[in-house]
């Protein structure tokens, strides 16, 4: 009886949701073997301002530099000041942003020999 009633309703029929879990692929990341082998980078923008975020995969250890602006420019000046300080990775894990696909940030990685990798996530701005 009450199957038949919750059959009938709409609204029960309208806020009904799914219980089988959407089944994600599983990626394999490998783990780095000491600090600075892999590291990943990205933009945060909070309370108005714009940083350049870093963390390191191993350690999970976050350096963040302020930008005065998203741009290709101002990204090179954070990783210049990252690698100058903190030392050099052997990949940086780059965002798919245009900030980050720039001449200047490319010519400064191939200077201090840094791999890059692009996350698989595309951008939405």
């Amino acid at each position: 009886m009450v199957a038949e009633e919750l059959a009938r309703c709409e609204v029960c029929a309208r806020a009904k949701y799914v219980r089988t879990p959407q089944e994600t692929p599983q990626m394999v990341t490998p783990t780095p073997e000491k600090p600075l082998e892999v590291v990943e980078t990205d933009l945060v923008f909070l309370d108005g301002a714009i940083r350049l975020t870093l963390i390191d995969r191993l350690t999970g250890f976050a350096y963040n530099y302020s930008l005065q602006a998203k741009t290709g420019k101002r990204v090179r000046e954070g990783l210049l000041l990252f690698l100058a300080t903190i030392g050099t990775p052997r990949t940086l894990v780059l965002d798919r942003r245009r900030e980050f696909d720039h001449f200047l940030v490319r010519s400064l990685l191939e200077e201090f020999r840094v791999n890059d990798a692009w996350s698989f996530e595309v951008a939405r701005d």
